[in-house]
Parts: C-alpha cells; sequence; structure tokens
C-alpha cells in the first residue's frame, strides 16, 4: 500500500509516528483513531472491562500526558488520551503529503 501522508520525526513530530496508507481495495485508510477523553486509563479499563480487546495499555508519557488504545474493529485502534496539566491540549502536529 502506497504512502499517501504522514507524521513522524521527519515532520517534527516528536510524540509519535502516524501514516495514511491508500488502500487498492477501500481507497484511504485509517489505523487510528484518537480522542481525548478526562481519564485514560479509566476509558482503558472500562472498555476492557466490556469486552474490548487491549492494544496497549495505559503508559504516562512526558509532560503528564497518559494513553491508552484498545482494537476498535478489524486493524483499527481507538486511543484514549488525557492530559493531566489542563492548560495542554492536543499538540498540533504537521503533516507531511508523500509525492
Amino acid at each position: 500500500m502506497p504512502m499517501v501522508a504522514k507524521s513522524d520525526l521527519s515532520t517534527g513530530n516528536m510524540v509519535h509516528a502516524s501514516y495514511l496508507l491508500r488502500s487498492v481495495r477501500d481507497g484511504l485508510m485509517m489505523q487510528l483513531i484518537a480522542i481525548e477523553v478526562q481519564d485514560a486509563e479509566l476509558a482503558y479499563n472500562i472498555s476492557v472491562t466490556n469486552g474490548a480487546k487491549p492494544s496497549s495499555s495505559p503508559v504516562k508519557l512526558d509532560e503528564g500526558v497518559v494513553l491508552s488504545e484498545i482494537w476498535l474493529y478489524e486493524d483499527v485502534v481507538l486511543r484514549y488520551l488525557n492530559f493531566e496539566n489542563t492548560n495542554q491540549s492536543c499538540p498540533q502536529v504537521p503533516y507531511a503529503l508523500q509525492t
């Protein structure tokens, strides 16, 4: 599958790597959806308790960012994020289109 866009160290994203791929069958595809919640650990635990398949157990990153992940459907992951510093929000991450 050809890469259409990316966000990683080469584009200035020091937090994670994201890649947008083009699928021959379905066009553009995504493999991760991230949402901001009040408590990423609690959201993960409630999801798993209610039958969700865990992908990544809760982890605390730099600057008080907590993330956890569950499998949403097929090969798509749902990422829960919360920011302990209430003045912080999701960083603006540059994406580089591939030509």
